[in-house]
């Protein structure tokens, strides 16, 4: 294990196999029905990502995730994988002020599902302190 992002990434990678009931064929059939289509971020590979980069106008960054660890299920699951870590991992440089904020805006859309969704998840089994 290269760092405990990898470690990480060998987790959620995991966590989406489970998900799937370790069916191999679902995910190999789920992965093809979003080759063209941007959603079921779930079950997205390394390669995968590296197209929806390319399609959001970040190519020349794109080449940087081949054997980063990243992949759908860690954007989609793990919440402090965000757009500043997902900069990180494309070695964005922080003057590039225009494709840092090209990638928040379309990692927001991605991964609204998904967080949306965790976040319900939280706020209802967190009680409001405000009565």
């Amino acid at each position: 294990m290269v760092d405990n992002f990898h470690r990480a990434s060998l987790q959620y990678g995991i966590m989406c196999l489970k998900k799937l009931n370790y069916d191999r064929k679902l995910l190999q059939d789920r992965r093809r029905a979003c080759e063209t289509v941007n959603r079921d971020l779930l079950v997205w590979s390394n390669e995968r990502v590296q197209r929806w980069v390319e399609e959001i106008g970040l190519g020349a960054y794109a080449s940087n995730l081949t054997d980063s660890g990243v992949h759908g299920a860690l954007i989609s699951q793990d919440d402090t994988f965000d757009s500043q870590a997902f900069a990180l991992s494309l070695q964005m440089s922080p003057q590039d002020q225009h494709g840092r904020q090209v990638l928040e805006k379309h990692f927001a859309v991605l991964v609204s599902e998904y967080r949306q969704t965790a976040q319900l998840r939280h706020s209802v089994m967190v009680p409001s302190s405000t009565n």
